[in-house]
């Protein structure tokens, strides 16, 4: 049954593993199953809100139990029900609870003989034997009922004789003749009402069925409604005779005076015809050329109307850029340039040793970090105009070559660096836009450690597949801020006028990483990490 048990039994066929569904409208006594029970014998008893059902699943034949079978009630309690180590079944409903063993029930005697109790035309009974009545002779003796066309409103009542429990039989019916010929479930009603029925020969059919399958021989009535006169056969040949007879004069008349019109029309159209076809002829050509050429200017005024919008914001856009950026390059190369000469006359004045080494420690930080950003100015250029190298990618190697360069940073020493690789599949990519992509990101881990955090890490794990290999850089340094996180991929952003970077180590890695078709996620909480996720295609050797 279904989760509320309100659409009836479904029973599970295992020839096709589909469900066959038994409800009130093919025969069974109730849709709502409240509870229900299997016995030892694989029968299925069904508490309803009818009574009790037992239902064979081998053969599909059901029982209805009522009150006087000994049930509590017809109602019984949702999942109220249960099987005993002996065999017995309980049920609890509205007015206590059954218990009993399934094999102390036995089957109905369903042989009876079903009878007419009462033929009604509009809700009164109608006399036997009188003038003009439709019943001459008693109904259960009668085998056809004929009704004039005014009584087509008419009840039939039915019942089964000589039943000990008539609340649990069920009857179907059907009308032969009606526009659904179909079996009808009535459950335990005995009557039935047909209204405005259209005039023709009908066969009422009545069975029982307590258990979903007949069990006594159909108890049949013929019933012929007759038609009025207008709607009889002879009837209708006279009106039809009639009706053709005045739509053929009234045509033939028609006929003669559009044929005399025809004929003065006839002789205007085919002249005037002639005039205007030749002159359509010509405008048509005319119009075809006219609108083929203005379609050709309209495209091609749209094309190039186009073609100049992109060019303009590709060129507004790059001017912008380069702006931007020369702006960016002279004053981050200008900057440590201004320190060096600054700490140059320094050193010429000063005369102090220990002075003078504090004084050339400092330009060779400007020196180094000048050095870096003419590397991210160069990895910026050459990402962007260098063609494509495939080649098998040893990740091992290219993590510990990167480490190696960074090993003498400030700081690095105290980052420990955790590496695991799964090298499921080779993988085949750009080697040195890899290295790219490493050496900022570890160069970033060095310089943003927590200086405060007892053990700082950077761990690396790098897995490969047929498809793609997935990249995963976690450190516990001191972290972006939510704000951050959507410009630190900008190019020249820096997380403050303070920072030592050149604001272009994120921008190149993004942009490596999409030359290369892969994508680039970023997971960071302020004072506790930050996570690169990258993922890169496998880009097999083939045929450029």
């Amino acid at each position: 049954m279904d989760r509320d048990g309100r659409r009836g039994l479904k029973l599970l066929q295992k020839k096709d593993s589909t469900f066959k569904t038994f409800t009130i409208a093919n025969g069974f006594p109730s849709n709502t199953i409240n509870a229900i029970a299997e016995d030892n014998k694989g029968v299925l008893w069904l508490g309803t809100n009818q009574g009790m059902v037992r239902f064979d699943p081998e053969t599909e034949r059901y029982q209805l139990f009522g009150m006087s079978a000994g049930v509590q009630g017809l109602q019984f309690n949702r999942q109220a029900s249960g099987r005993l180590a002996s065999g017995e079944l309980l049920f609890g409903g509205n007015n206590g609870f059954n218990l009993f063993h399934p094999d102390s029930l036995k089957q109905l005697n369903l042989q009876v003989p079903l009878v007419w109790v009462d033929f009604q035309i509009f809700n009164k009974p109608v006399p036997i034997g009188r003038e003009n009545s439709p019943l001459q002779a008693r109904l259960n003796q009668s085998q056809t009922i004929t009704l004039d066309y005014k009584q087509s409103v008419f009840s039939i009542e039915y019942a089964a004789l000589n039943y000990t429990a008539p609340e649990e039989i069920q009857y179907k019916y059907r009308l032969k003749g009606f526009t659904d010929e179909s079996w009808q479930n009535a459950g335990a009603t005995r009557k039935v009402t047909y209204t405005n029925l259209p005039p023709k020969r009908y066969v009422f059919e009545v069975t029982t069925a307590a258990d979903g399958r007949v069990a006594v021989p159909t108890r049949t009535l013929t019933i012929v409604i007759t038609p009025p006169w207008w709607h009889t056969w002879w009837a209708r040949i006279v009106f039809l005779l009639s009706a053709t007879s005045l739509l053929t004069i009234l045509y033939y008349s028609r006929v003669r005076r559009i044929k005399y019109q025809n004929k003065r029309l006839e002789k205007q159209v085919t002249e005037r015809t002639l005039q205007l076809q030749k002159a359509n002829a010509s405008l048509q050509e005319m119009n075809g050329l006219i609108q083929e050429q203005k379609e050709e200017i309209q495209s091609q005024a749209q094309e190039l109307e186009a073609r100049v919008e992109i060019r303009t914001a590709d060129l507004k856009k790059t001017n912008e850029e380069l702006d931007n950026f020369v702006y960016r390059v002279s004053h981050d190369i200008r900057a440590p340039l201004s320190s060096i000469l600054g700490l140059v006359t320094l050193i010429e004045l000063e005369q102090d040793p220990t002075q003078l080494q504090l004084y050339l420690q400092m330009i060779n930080k400007s020196i180094h970090k000048l050095d870096g950003f003419v590397k991210d100015i160069l990895d910026y250029s050459r990402n962007s105009r260098v063609s494509m190298n495939r080649e098998e990618i040893n990740f091992q190697e290219l993590v510990e070559n990167v480490h190696a360069e960074l090993v003498y940073m400030e700081n690095a020493p105290r980052l420990q660096i955790l590496k695991e690789f799964t090298i499921n599949y080779p993988h085949f990519n750009d080697a040195r836009r890899l290295h790219i992509i490493f050496r900022n990101l570890f160069s970033n881990a060095v310089k943003y450690q927590n200086l405060h955090c007892e053990r700082s890490f950077l761990h690396i794990h790098i897995q490969t597949d047929k498809h793609c290999a997935t990249i995963i850089v976690k450190d516990n340094g001191i972290g972006i801020d939510t704000w951050q996180q959507e410009k630190v991929f900008d190019m020249f952003y820096r997380g403050s006028q303070l920072s030592n970077s050149s604001g272009l180590g994120l921008y190149i890695v993004k942009e490596t990483i999409e030359k290369l078709n892969g994508s680039i996620q970023l997971q960071s909480e302020l004072g506790v990490g930050t996570t690169f996720i990258i993922k890169l295609p496998n880009l097999p050797l083939k045929e450029e």
